[in-house]
């Protein structure tokens, strides 16, 4: 019980440490992001039970703090600032630790647990990993010139794990979810070939797909859920289009 209370912040200090790691040794980014996802693996094996992870029941409590890390990874590798690659170590390491502690408090402390706080702190990760994921992959395609089939390929396996998580937060029915994960697909899949040609940088970019993103998949979620009103959905609009204006406007246009 005790060494299960710690693992929280010894993941934040692991993730932390394995970054500053690869900023010194970059050659060791392969073997440290893995050793990284193994801990994690293991970490909510251990504070879920790994006969459950086994079992599919809880896989998604295991996903989301492993795509986020990975996301973080491949946008590290673009980040020239020096400052900035290590707020994002920080950030990184404070939010998986922070999800995990969460976890925990649901799993063994559930009279503290605050009603939901685990699918906020998830949300949260969610749509950061989503940044993430599509600025890493606009770097790949800007500055490493990977073909336009292949970031294809890697947008839509971001997409479709991105998406399927945040159906899953929001308890949407497995029926109602594929169809929605579907939508979701083909709409982000075009916008992403779309902005890909745009004149602006990876963090412009990887900004547009997800407010789509955060926008869509607020309203097809609230939608199925029989929450959407009106007002709820000209708040993800008015919202969703002034931050895509505000950006727009203040970016820096090649």
């Amino acid at each position: 019980m005790i060494f299960n209370r710690l693992l929280p912040y010894l993941t934040m200090l692991l993730i932390f440490f394995g970054f500053e790691i690869i900023n010194s040794v970059p050659t060791w980014l392969y073997a440290v992001i893995l050793i990284l996802l193994i801990w994690v693996f293991l970490v909510v094996s251990k504070l879920l039970g790994l006969k459950t992870i086994i079992r599919l029941r809880q896989i998604h409590f295991l996903i989301i703090p492993l795509a986020f890390i990975f996301s973080a990874a491949l946008l590290a590798i673009f980040i020239k600032n020096a400052l900035l690659r290590h707020g994002l170590f920080i950030f990184t390491g404070v939010s998986v630790g922070l999800f995990l502690e969460t976890l925990f408090v649901y799993i063994y402390g559930h009279e503290n647990y605050r009603a939901g706080s685990l699918e906020g702190v998830s949300k949260i990760i969610n749509l950061v990993t989503c940044y993430f994921f599509f600025s890493g992959i606009y770097g790949l395609s800007i500055m490493v010139g990977l073909p336009l089939w292949i970031i294809i390929i890697m947008a839509l396996a971001a997409i479709i794990i991105i998406g399927y998580e945040f159906l899953w937060i929001n308890k949407i029915p497995n029926k109602a979810k594929w169809l929605s994960l579907i939508i979701i697909n083909l709409i982000l899949l075009e916008l992403f070939i779309a902005v890909n040609f745009l004149p602006t940088g990876i963090y412009v970019d990887g900004f547009i797909l997800t407010v789509a993103y955060y926008a869509m998949a607020n309203i097809i979620s609230n939608h199925l859920a029989g929450k959407l009103k009106k007002s709820a959905l000209l708040w993800y609009l008015i919202i969703s289009i002034l931050m895509l204006l505000l950006v727009l406007f203040t970016a820096q246009w090649t």
